[in-house]
């Protein structure tokens, strides 16, 4: 074991900043309408480049998922199906995205109860 001398101070521990979501947005959003680089950007606001190029890429990946993410439903999505050789399913999201399906019934019928299943995280 590692005692310390009597009068000997340990080295200071690097306190770690956590930067609220908001405060981020709001810097990722002035930085976008600087028309800076980053590297000045960052230089300019006092923060470090490679947390400044972190939260660009964090924020612009979560913006992109709600927009090709379907809102989920507080319910049911309308299902339509259609009788024919192959069945047909329209899929319709609160967010106006629709997909159709056109399958034979028994993979119809797995398609659809794997989209109802609720996900495990």
């Amino acid at each position: 074991m590692n005692e310390e001398e009597p009068g000997e101070k340990s080295p200071p521990t690097k306190r770690v900043r956590h930067t609220p979501r908001k405060e981020v947005e709001k810097l990722v959003a002035q930085y976008e309408k600087s028309g800076l680089t980053l590297k000045d950007f960052a230089a300019r606001e006092g923060r470090k480049l490679g947390s400044l190029r972190s939260w660009v890429y964090h924020t612009r990946r979560r913006r992109r998922q709600k927009e090709t993410a379907p809102q989920a439903a507080a319910g049911f999505a309308a299902v339509e199906l259609k009788e024919s050789v192959t069945s047909k399913a329209t899929i319709h999201w609160p967010n106006g995205m629709a997909a159709e399906l056109a399958l034979d019934e028994a993979s119809l019928i797995r398609v659809l109860r794997e989209l109802t299943t609720p996900c495990s995280r």
